[in-house]
C-alpha cells in the first residue's frame, strides 16, 4: 500500500558564501534586466 506522504525528498545542502574580503562587484554579476543587449549576448 502506497504512503500517504508521497512526493519530492528535500534534503538540506551546505551554503557557499563569499569571502568577507571579496568586493562582491568583483564576484558577482549584475541581474539579467540591467544588462545591456550586447552584453546578454
Amino acid at each position: 500500500m502506497p504512503s500517504a506522504a508521497t512526493g519530492p525528498a528535500f534534503l538540506p545542502f551546505r551554503a557557499l558564501r563569499y569571502s568577507p574580503r571579496a568586493d562582491l562587484a568583483r564576484v558577482t554579476a549584475p541581474p539579467y534586466d540591467v544588462l545591456s543587449a550586447d552584453d546578454r549576448r
